[in-house]
């Protein structure tokens, strides 16, 4: 849900929230590479599409603008708030995990440094740990790579409207349409 990150930590002083980071161009990566699941509307527009495709449909608009929104979180609510690379995890899994362990206040359990789901071991997940499976080099060309990171600068120079002054600009301009305020 769209500032539920914000929201619990606005009103729950023992909230606490992690963000597994992953770059525009490793996102988008998985996203060329593996095919849509039926029935899972998280991956509707996966597939074969160009990069061309991802950048014009706003594909790294969204994801660095959530990337920004939880940059801004973290630095609001610094200990409440861990973001922690998708590379970490994969690559280094026992540091990283000992990291999460520390920030959550809970003595680092072995069980967290192996692919498990609901505590029972993820048959068959030996061929994922260790290793990125999607990363941008082995999906896209040099070319395309830059075009993703030249998108991404774009978007980062772009100014972030703070949502208490976008909720104060629409209020004056429905007063304005309404006849309020003249």
């Amino acid at each position: 849900c769209k500032g539920t990150a914000e929201f619990l930590l606005k009103n729950s002083d023992r909230a606490k929230y992690i963000w597994v980071d992953r770059d525009s161009a490793g996102i988008l990566s998985t996203h060329a590479k593996r095919k849509p699941l039926d029935g899972y509307a998280g991956t509707a527009g996966w597939g074969k599409k160009s990069v061309q495709q991802f950048i014009r449909g706003g594909e790294v608009r969204r994801i660095e603008t959530k990337r920004m929104q939880i940059e801004r979180l973290a630095k609001s609510y610094p200990d409440r708030v861990h973001i922690i690379s998708i590379d970490a995890l994969v690559e280094e899994t026992e540091a990283a995990m000992a990291q999460v362990s520390r920030f959550l206040g809970l003595e680092h359990e072995p069980i967290l440094n192996r692919f498990t789901y609901c505590g029972q071991d993820f048959e068959g997940s030996d061929k994922y740990l260790g290793k990125m499976n999607d990363t941008p080099e082995s999906v896209f060309t040099h070319q395309e790579i830059e075009l993703i990171a030249a998108a991404v600068r774009r978007v980062r120079r772009l100014p972030t409207i703070d949502s208490e002054l976008l909720r104060r600009v629409r209020r004056a301009a429905v007063g304005l349409r309404n006849g309020w305020a003249q």
